[in-house]
């Protein structure tokens, strides 16, 4: 349907003077293009916009924020349970732990992150993963003991009097909280999810290639399928697209393969991951959405500080959603009192690693902070500028790591920055460059380098040529004497001579007086 033009009322301010002084009001009509372009011109505040978005979403109680919990672990157990189903979700679950010790490039595909340690051979990160590496093959043993056992029909009670389906489900529960509790579980889950739902995209364009192609010809897509991978050819097919439709096959036999199941099955597990996946990630969005409100008002704690707020605002959000990530409802906690902290390191971490023009670890901010405030409350108690000294005393630390901390946190000044009223130079304009070379010395420089041309040009070709290369005369460096016998095909002992001809003939008197004029110009 075609916008209509809309109406306004404008003042007439062609029209007389009324009895109450209010203008008349004449008919005004305007195009949708004006209004389109009335509403771009318009200031828009994007953070009180933000500010009212993020207001009409209600808030979660306790028990709607165990509900949502709740919701986003049902999600992720289905999407568990799939990964389990196949023999691909297996092997990248259950040997992810023997991966992470063995494999450095897996290891950094996994654990490298803003929020993991820098260094992944660091002791305390080697330790925790053995012990994950430890519980989980442990674990495994229990599950796939209890797999076989219901696989073979065998219902026997354990000791606790459990069957084999129950030490089964207990076994699997097992599984799936070392993932939960293993901070990078999640992470494991989601490269497998990846890889399987890639496979199955595979699988469904080849089907409906194969599909379109076999509905003409009269015959089934699988027959179409076996006689392309066989290289067969086919009545009312191409050659060439048997050959297209031979690669397509082929890419969902390697599929197929790598998963280790039927295409039927892949697909049918595949649903099930998007599924749980699909409800894992709505019930997460709404954890989210309903303490955005929590992120702002912690944000603006830092307004004061080198980042915007909005800016402020997008880290805390990315620390809400590791929070979301890592909740764990079942310990009675409220959300967000466990939020806060991810928030608060989020927004810390982003000062830390933004906030200044020279980048200052974090933990030397932490620092200064402390410094910072010990040196207001000295300043307010004894009425005069702290020294170095009275703040180390009363932190309990050494004078030299106030000193070096105070010394990093500097502000830099930009070179660029204007001096005097005029703002015609700049900072840089004062400052000395100690690696450019005098008008002086670039003069001499270049009276030598004639000079010494001129003198090699006195000698033959071969002996100017091992004098550059054993000192290096417009050289990158300096050759020796047998590096120079093999370039002139000469021995090391004849090039010695000639070298010490060379140089007596350059040590006559009156031969070397232009260069050493050019030397003391340099200084030398």
């Amino acid at each position: 349907m075609a916008t209509q033009p809309e109406t306004v009322y404008a003042p007439d301010l062609d029209a007389g003077p009324r009895m109450n002084d209010a203008p008349r009001r004449k008919r005004v009509t305007r195009s949708p293009e004006a209004r389109l372009r009335a509403a771009f011109d318009e200031p828009v505040d994007t953070v009180s916009a933000y500010l009212r978005r993020i207001g009409e979403v209600p808030l979660l109680d306790r028990r709607g924020e165990q509900r949502v919990a709740r919701e986003i672990e049902e999600g992720t157990s289905l999407v568990f349970d799939a990964l389990l189903a196949l023999p691909y979700g297996r092997r990248e679950l259950l040997d992810s732990s023997r991966r992470l010790l063995e494999d450095l490039n897996y290891r950094c595909q996994v654990l490298e992150t803003d929020d993991c340690p820098a260094d992944l051979d660091d002791e305390s990160v080697e330790k925790d993963l053995e012990k994950f590496h430890g519980d989980l093959q442990a674990a495994r043993a229990r599950w796939e003991t209890a797999r076989d056992a219901v696989a073979r029909g065998e219902m026997p009670e354990g000791p606790e009097g459990e069957t084999s389906p129950e030490r089964l489900c207990r076994a699997r529960n097992d599984l799936f909280r070392l993932f939960k509790e293993f901070g990078f579980g999640h992470r494991i889950l989601r490269r497998a999810v990846t890889t399987i739902g890639r496979r199955a995209a595979d699988v469904k364009r080849a089907r409906r290639q194969l599909q379109r192609v076999a509905r003409p010809a009269g015959i089934e897509w699988q027959e179409l399928a076996c006689a392309c991978r066989e290289g067969r050819s086919v009545a009312g097919v191409s050659d060439s697209m048997t050959r297209r439709l031979g690669e397509a096959v082929q890419v969902v036999d390697e599929a197929l393969a790598e998963i280790g199941s039927t295409a039927e099955e892949l697909l049918c597990r595949e649903d099930e991951l998007q599924s749980g996946r699909m409800r894992a990630d709505d019930a997460r969005a709404l954890m989210i959405l309903a303490n955005l409100r929590l992120v702002v008002s912690i944000a603006k704690r830092y307004s004061n500080r080198s980042m915007p707020l909005l800016d402020l605002i997008q880290e805390g959000n990315i620390g809400l959603m590791k929070a979301v990530e890592k909740f764990e409802y079942r310990r009675g906690h409220k959300f967000s009192t466990y939020a806060t902290w991810w928030i608060r390191q989020s927004i810390t971490r982003a000062l830390a690693d933004q906030g200044r023009t020279i980048r200052i670890p974090v933990h030397l901010v932490e620092t200064l902070n402390r410094i910072t405030r010990a040196r207001v409350e000295l300043e307010h108690a004894l009425s005069r500028e702290p020294t170095h000294e009275e703040i180390a005393e009363r932190l309990e630390v050494p004078v030299e790591t106030v000193s070096r901390t105070l010394k990093l946190a500097r502000t830099p000044v930009s070179l660029e920055t204007p001096v005097g009223d005029d703002e015609d130079t700049q900072l840089s304009d004062f400052i000395a460059d100690e690696h450019t070379s005098t008008p002086e010395e670039i003069a001499s420089r270049q009276s030598l380098r004639a000079a010494t041309r001129e003198l090699l040009d006195s000698l033959t070709d071969r002996e100017a040529r091992i004098l550059r290369k054993r000192f290096g005369i417009l050289e990158r460096r300096n050759y020796t004497l047998e590096e120079v016998g093999r370039y002139l095909q000469l021995t090391r002992e004849r090039i010695r001579q000639i070298e010490a001809k060379a140089i007596e003939k350059l040590r006559a008197p009156g031969r070397t007086s232009e260069v050493l004029d050019a030397w003391s110009g340099l200084g030398g």
